[in-house]
C-alpha cells in the first residue's frame, strides 16, 4: 500500500457544502414513505401529502449526517441487508 500525503485546503470558491434535496415547492406535493419521499407531479398531487410549511426544505444539512467511515459502512451494510444482498 502506497502512502500519499494529504493536504487539507478547505472549500473552493463556488463549492457547495450542502445540497437542497427537496425544495420548498416540491415538498408541498411530497409524500413520505418509510425509506424515501415521493415527489408527485404538480398536475397529480397526492391527497396524502406530507404537511410542510412553504419555507420548509429537505436538505443535506437537516438530513442525517454520516461523519465516519464506520457509519458509512454500517449504513451500506444495513441497506444491503434490507435489499436482500449478501
Amino acid at each position: 500500500k502506497m502512502e500519499h500525503p494529504v493536504q487539507t485546503i478547505g472549500i473552493r470558491p463556488g463549492e457547495k457544502i450542502h445540497e437542497i434535496l427537496v425544495n420548498e415547492y416540491e415538498i408541498q406535493r411530497a409524500t413520505e414513505e418509510s425509506k424515501y419521499f415521493i415527489i408527485h407531479p404538480e398536475y397529480r398531487a397526492s391527497p396524502n401529502k406530507t404537511p410542510a410549511k412553504l419555507v420548509a426544505e429537505y436538505t443535506s444539512t437537516n438530513a442525517e449526517q454520516l461523519t465516519t467511515l464506520e457509519e458509512v459502512i454500517g449504513r451500506l451494510n444495513k441497506m444491503s441487508d434490507s435489499e436482500g444482498y449478501d
